[in-house]
């Protein structure tokens, strides 16, 4: 240390040996929490660290990034959470240092995904409604719905899972789309999430070997008493909620007219540029999927898939049924669906719920 006219200057050495007797004076750094212990990749969150040794001139990171702190006691910080939008999703370390000393809280913050004009919640109710007097008594109407949680992707097109393009068909189609759920073992088995439309509700169980919830047996005697169904608040231990308030949407009411297939017996109809003809157009999409039976009796020996536009009609091409035997039982599958543009509030992601409802029905080829 050196005096020159009344002034003190202390060399490098000497201010930092000060420091760090300061800092190991001061005692030991840990961090205790993070609260909220989530965010968006985005960054941009007020959050509140809580622990022990802190002071104003501490550094923060989350992963690795730096993050503002705003304000700071010897146990309490307030820091604004950094970007991490190169990285992806999951947990990362939270490290609060002060000087050589540093506190760790291991996976102490997960970031989720921004879902700003993407999907991020998929799922669907099916209702299977029977049309024709030639079903057995244990072939009854019947409904599901499965949804989950996905890290947010582009928006797609359901219909694609059936056919390439509109008012098309193909043979066993491939869907082209692929998504990852969300990892939510967090939850408990009785985590199960609620769907309301009105005065109807719908319970589905979290299902961990699915990774979402799923309800296989849906009482059909709800469905139309409202056009949209909500999806209540579902709440991820120490993470966000998943909510939107118009999952599910159901079409309108329409039927089936041509071929004929609600009769007391099994019509006949061509399979050469069958005509397929629905009442009330205007929704999102037509389903069809026809089922050659097998000469067996059991399971299809033949299936096609068509997505539709929904205008009222369509002819199938010939080409699609060729080879197909005469006198032979086929199944028809018609379904139709709205799609719903729900939104998550946590994320901005959309909700690409379908209630697709469908016509179930059965004809002989000639």
């Amino acid at each position: 240390m050196l005096s020159l006219l009344g002034c003190y200057y202390i060399s490098d050495d000497e201010l930092a040996a000060a420091i760090q007797e300061h800092n190991v004076a001061a005692g030991p750094v840990s961090v205790a929490s993070v609260e909220p212990a989530w965010g968006l990749t985005t960054g941009g969150e007020e959050l509140v660290i809580r622990g022990k040794g802190f002071s104003e001139d501490v550094e923060v990171s989350f992963g690795g990034a730096v993050a503002e702190v705003t304000r700071a006691s010897t146990d309490t910080l307030y820091v604004t959470a950094p970007a991490h939008e190169g990285e992806g999703e999951g947990e990362v370390d939270v490290a609060v240092s002060r000087g050589d000393i540093v506190g760790h809280l291991d996976g102490g913050y997960t970031y989720w995904a921004d879902g700003e004009g993407l999907i991020g919640l998929v799922g669907s109710i099916w209702y299977f409604q029977k049309r024709g007097g030639y079903w057995s008594a244990s072939e009854q109407d019947e409904a599901n719905v499965q949804f989950r949680a996905i890290s947010p992707v582009e928006e797609f097109d359901y219909s694609k899972s059936w056919a390439a393009s509109l008012d098309t068909c193909e043979a066993n189609p491939v869907s082209p789309y692929t998504v990852a759920p969300y990892d939510l073992g967090a939850l408990t088995d009785n985590a199960g999430a609620v769907l309301t439309s009105g005065a109807e509700t719908i319970h589905a169980a979290w299902d961990k070997s699915y990774s979402g919830w799923s309800n296989l047996d849906v009482p059909v005697d709800q469905f139309y008493t409202t056009q949209t169904w909500v999806l209540q608040p579902i709440e991820v231990p120490n993470g966000p909620t998943f909510e939107t308030n118009r999952a599910l949407v159901s079409p309108a009411s329409w039927e089936v007219t041509s071929p004929r297939i609600d009769g007391a017996s099994m019509a006949t109809a061509s399979l050469d540029g069958l005509k397929l003809s629905w009442t009330n157009p205007g929704g999102t999409t037509v389903l069809l999927q026809l089922g050659l039976i097998a000469s067996g009796g059991t399971g299809f020996e033949s299936e096609v898939f068509c997505a539709l536009n929904d205008d009222g009609s369509f002819t199938l091409p010939p080409s699609a049924t060729a080879g197909w035997p005469a006198n032979r039982e086929v199944h028809i599958l018609v379904g139709r669906y709205v799609h719903p543009a729900g939104t998550i509030p946590f994320s901005g992601a959309t909700a690409d719920g379908l209630f697709v409802d469908w016509r179930y029905g059965a004809f002989r080829s000639e």
